[in-house]
């Protein structure tokens, strides 16, 4: 029987959670989940209950290709605040509280394995801790848990604003006028948010 993928953005749906797959069924919905991602190219990750799946299986992609079966955030270092959109909610954006570190089993790795950096000199828009933002993100909708369950406490608001909006970007001295849409490009190549417009 072939499984069609859709997009789920009913929030009741999304705070569902996943239940546990074996690790030979999880490897079967690997390719079509990336081959769904692919398709979405303003997307990073996949969790298989946002196309209807409700498994504990997605995909990763931002400095490589990765897949995760029944994963587990096991530790969690240096809270921080990013900028977060998610394919589920299109045109939204929120401000929410991550963390720049973390440690993550899943059934597929043979160890645990450590994303992101709590290096002072490595920036929340690096691949690097891009990568462990995304990965958060991902394994918070196997759980049930949207962006909007993790919206910052404090500090200025993206939540629910349309993602045609513009903001004022900045790196090593030079500013940038562009639309929200655009900004995660721009966040992992090192530039900053200053102001939205």
């Amino acid at each position: 029987m072939e499984l069609r993928l859709k997009l789920v953005s009913d929030p009741e749906q999304l705070k569902r959670e996943s239940q546990p797959i074996s690790l030979k069924d999880g490897k079967l919905l690997v390719p079509r989940l990336f081959e769904f991602l692919a398709r979405n190219p303003a997307g990073y990750f996949l969790s298989a209950n946002q196309v209807g799946v409700d498994f504990r299986v997605g995909v990763l992609n931002v400095r490589k290709p990765l897949y995760f079966i029944n994963p587990r955030i096991i530790k969690s270092a240096v809270s921080i605040k990013t900028v977060e959109s998610s394919l589920s909610f299109p045109n939204k954006i929120v401000l929410t509280e991550r963390f720049k570190i973390i440690a993550v089993d899943a059934d597929n790795f043979e160890k645990t394995m450590i994303f992101g950096s709590d290096l002072p000199e490595i920036q929340t828009t690096d691949s690097i801790v891009l990568e462990a933002i995304m990965l958060q993100a991902l394994i918070d909708s196997m759980n049930g848990i949207t962006m909007y369950d993790k919206l910052c406490t404090s500090g200025a608001q993206f939540n629910q604003e349309p993602l045609n909006n513009r903001v004022t970007i900045q790196k090593h001295g030079n500013e940038k006028i562009i639309l929200k849409k655009k900004l995660n490009r721009f966040l992992v190549n090192g530039w900053a948010v200053k102001s939205k417009i």
